[in-house]
C-alpha cells in the first residue's frame, strides 16, 4: 500500500487548485482574516466606516462567490447589521488578540427574516444558515494530522495567510437538533454548534448566552488557545435560495463579568456597512 500522504496528494490531483481552494478550502478562506494579517476591507465596499465601533470590522470575500450584503439597519427601532444573502456566501469580519483564561461567555443578539429554503427530498440540509457567529481560535498546527497539515498549506499557498487552528461557530439552523456539535464536512478545524433553530421562529429578537469556553471543549474535547478573530457569517450558496437576518450586539465578558476589548457595541446612527442599499 503507498504511504499515507501519496494517497492523499493522488486523492487530490484530479482537482485543480482552484476547484480545490471554492471545495474545500472556501470555508478557511473566508476565515482567514479572523486570525490573518491582512486588515483592509474588500475593494467592493469603498463606504466602509474609518472611525467608531464598526471601522474595526471589515468584509471578506469567499472565491467563486457572489457577496452577501451588510449595511446598517434596525429591527424594532433596535440598530442591527443587517445581511442579505442572494445566492451569496461572505463573511464580515475583525481582529481579537484575548487569552482563554481572559474570557467567560459570550451574549449576542440576532432576528432572523427568513433562512436558506431547503429541498423537503433533501437527505442532509446544506450548510447554509441565515445567522452564524463564528469565533477562530490559535493553537499548535504540528499537532494536527497530516491531512489537516497538508490543507493548512494549500490553504497558505493560496492565500498567503495561516487558516486558524480552530473555529467554533454558532448558528440558527431549523434542521438541525441544538447544542450538538457537528464538524464541517470540508474540515474538521470548522465546528458548528446550533443554539437557535425550531422552537426560535424568524421574525422576532433572539438573545444568546453562552459559555464560550465550555462550548469549545465540548466541540474539540480541549482547552482553546487565544481567541484571534470574531465574525458574523450568512449564506445560501448551497441552496441557491435568499436568507436573511440582523445581527445585534456581541459581548465577550471576563469572570467577573466586565466586557472585554473587542466586542462589538452597535451605533444608534444607520451608517451603511459595505455596498450602499
Amino acid at each position: 500500500m503507498r504511504p499515507r500522504a501519496q494517497r492523499i496528494g493522488a486523492a487530490l490531483r484530479p482537482l485543480s487548485l482552484l476547484q480545490y481552494s471554492i471545495k474545500f478550502a472556501g470555508p478557511w478562506l473566508a476565515l482567514l482574516a479572523l486570525a490573518g494579517c491582512a486588515s483592509a476591507p474588500d475593494s467592493a465596499a469603498p463606504s466602509w466606516p474609518t472611525a467608531g465601533p464598526l471601522a474595526a470590522w471589515s468584509p471578506r470575500a469567499l472565491p467563486g462567490k457572489a457577496q452577501t450584503r451588510y449595511v446598517m439597519s434596525a429591527r424594532e427601532g433596535r440598530p442591527c447589521i443587517e445581511a442579505t444573502s442572494e445566492h451569496a456566501a461572505s463573511l464580515l469580519r475583525r481582529k481579537l488578540d484575548l487569552l482563554p483564561d481572559q474570557i467567560s461567555r459570550i451574549e449576542f443578539d440576532w432576528w432572523i427574516d427568513r433562512g436558506p429554503t431547503v429541498p423537503s427530498d433533501e437527505p442532509s440540509p446544506p450548510d447554509d444558515a441565515a445567522a452564524r457567529i463564528v469565533l477562530a481560535f490559535d493553537g499548535d498546527e504540528a499537532r494536527l494530522p497530516l491531512k489537516d497539515r497538508l490543507l493548512f498549506e494549500l490553504a497558505r499557498s493560496i492565500t498567503g495567510e495561516s487558516p486558524p487552528f480552530a473555529s467554533l461557530i454558532y448558528a440558527w439552523d431549523p434542521h438541525l437538533p441544538i447544542n450538538v456539535p457537528r464538524a464541517s464536512e470540508r474540515s474538521d478545524r470548522l465546528r458548528k454548534i446550533v443554539v437557535a433553530g425550531a422552537h426560535q421562529p424568524p421574525g422576532a429578537w433572539q438573545h444568546l448566552r453562552r459559555d464560550l469556553m465550555e462550548d469549545f471543549r465540548l466541540a474539540y474535547g480541549e482547552a482553546p488557545g487565544r481567541l484571534v478573530g470574531l465574525g458574523v457569517m450568512t449564506d445560501s450558496d448551497n441552496t441557491a435560495s435568499l436568507a436573511q437576518a440582523c445581527y445585534g450586539d456581541i459581548r465577550l465578558y471576563d469572570h467577573d463579568g466586565r466586557l472585554l476589548d473587542g466586542s462589538l457595541l452597535l451605533p444608534a446612527s444607520p451608517l451603511a456597512l459595505g455596498n450602499s442599499p
